[in-house]
């Protein structure tokens, strides 16, 4: 029975750890909890918790932060401006995209950008 539970366990890991793999190539599309859950063939609950075990955040919060290393990386190597960045890393609105760099960066986006453009460029 031990080496069943096992082995589902193992089954489960791998079904999520290739969920994350499909949300670090498509951090960019209208992810949603939903459809991962889906993809996995998990329990929504067994989903969360396995989620969080291995990346040790919930997945809106893996997928925001995730987001927001991307628009890092845009805004030190390009000339786009914060719209098309937040378009260009998965956001439909600023404001969200505004407010979860604040949260995530402890700056907004411009104040932020204004910073690396000085140091970096």
């Amino acid at each position: 029975m031990i080496k069943k539970i096992q082995h589902e366990n193992k089954r489960y890991y791998k079904s999520i750890k290739g969920i994350i793999k499909y949300i670090q190539e498509n951090y960019n599309r209208d992810l949603k909890i939903d459809q991962m859950i889906s993809r996995s063939n998990v329990s929504a609950t067994y989903f969360r918790i396995i989620f969080k075990d291995i990346t040790g955040n919930s997945f809106l919060k893996y997928l925001n932060e995730l987001r927001i290393y991307h628009a890092n990386v845009i805004i030190k190597n390009s000339d786009l401006n914060l719209n098309e960045i937040a378009v260009t890393v998965g956001y439909t609105e600023f404001q969200n995209f505004h407010r979860t760099f604040k949260r995530v960066m402890g700056y907004n986006p411009s104040t932020y950008s204004n910073i690396v453009n000085r140091i970096c460029k």
